[in-house]
């Protein structure tokens, strides 16, 4: 198959695809993780091909993401709702709302917010909540507080997890660097069924 464009068809290309890129390779898959290897191994791939230009691999990881995982048992033991745990942590990260100011027609959100420094994981932990004894206990008592990669963005095509490589090529036909490109990935990189 031998596509010939020209710039209208280009652009309208662009905007089915949502991608400047001469080629894209497209992962399907459910597992983020494996997604973002595989996706690394491609690119790492098909960058010695000649004629390849840039390599853009889509982030899907990377962005912080605190968890908060209550103990229960603990919680139960200090007399913790799990309502006052969570608006600790909100009231951390967010602000806790108090109420509305009106300047004319136009309104704004009055929140509480919590010095910058406790929005930190680490300083999560030290946030204390109230116990139902009327005590304070802090949040690391009850909960495992943690910071993991979590997802940059989750792309779906067809209802499907994908990330893409995109390649631009320079000096070189697509046709004849998709058929290399097509031959060095089933050779170097293992992709697996499905």
């Amino acid at each position: 198959f031998v596509s010939v464009s020209q710039p209208i068809e280009d652009r309208t290309n662009e905007m089915i695809s949502g991608s400047r890129a001469d080629v894209q390779i497209m992962i399907f898959g459910p597992d983020l993780e494996r997604l973002k290897a595989l996706s690394e191994e491609i690119a790492r791939a098909v960058t010695p091909i000649e004629g390849t230009g840039d390599v853009r691999v889509e982030r899907v990881l990377g962005l912080p993401e605190l968890k908060v995982k209550p103990d229960r048992e603990r919680m139960a033991r200090y007399g913790v709702e799990m309502r006052d745990a969570l608006d600790a942590v909100e009231a951390a990260r967010v602000g806790s709302p108090l109420g509305w100011v009106f300047e004319g027609i136009r309104r704004f959100e009055v929140r509480l917010l919590v010095p910058p420094r406790a929005s930190r994981t680490e300083a999560i932990g030290d946030l204390y909540v109230e116990t139902t004894h009327g005590n304070a206990v802090r949040l690391s008592e009850v909960a495992e507080i943690t910071e993991e990669e979590g997802p940059a963005q989750i792309r779906r095509e067809n209802r499907t997890r994908t990330v893409r490589v995109e390649v631009n090529l320079r000096g070189r036909d697509l046709v004849s660097w998709v058929a290399e490109a097509q031959r060095v990935v089933s050779e170097e990189v293992d992709v697996g069924t499905g």
